[in-house]
């Protein structure tokens, strides 16, 4: 969480870098699938994760293709409302976004500083359960 004042870890030149790829950078976000029906209804996305508001967070969580398995194992094992998988194109977004340092992690992980536009989402997948019970992602196309 990033205290209020405080600014967020960054490697140097991480915007420059992410700004400079050519063509659409996906990147992913798992919502519960009432959040992002609510979002399309009102045009404005504004969960940071589970349980976490936009405005508390500060910002809003995402991952990389690489990543998004272990978010989902790591933070929505027990989640059993439905949950969705939205794929955001970079390009078509409203609102700021960078990677920022994590600690722990081995590479940076996006964030997306405001709301997300419901239209910057390229493709919303239902997450289903695999044969253990546990949440199953599809195969996901290489982002970043």
């Amino acid at each position: 969480m990033v205290s209020p004042g405080s600014t967020p870890l960054r490697s140097k030149n991480q915007s420059i870098r992410a700004q400079a790829r050519v063509g659409p950078l996906l990147i992913f976000h798992i919502a519960t699938t009432a959040d992002w029906q609510a979002a399309e209804a009102s045009g404005s996305y504004t969960t940071s994760t589970r349980g976490v508001t936009l405005k508390s967070e500060g910002f809003i969580h995402l991952s990389r293709d690489s990543q998004a398995d272990e978010v989902l194992s790591k933070y929505y094992a027990g989640a059993t409302e439905p949950l969705t998988l939205l794929m955001v194109d970079t390009a078509l977004l409203t609102s700021p976004w960078q990677f920022d340092d994590v600690a722990g992690a081995l590479r940076s992980f996006p964030h997306i500083y405001g709301p997300l536009n419901p239209d910057s989402v390229v493709r919303a997948t239902p997450l289903t359960k695999d044969a253990s019970g546990g949440w199953a992602l599809p195969t996901l196309p290489a982002s970043i």
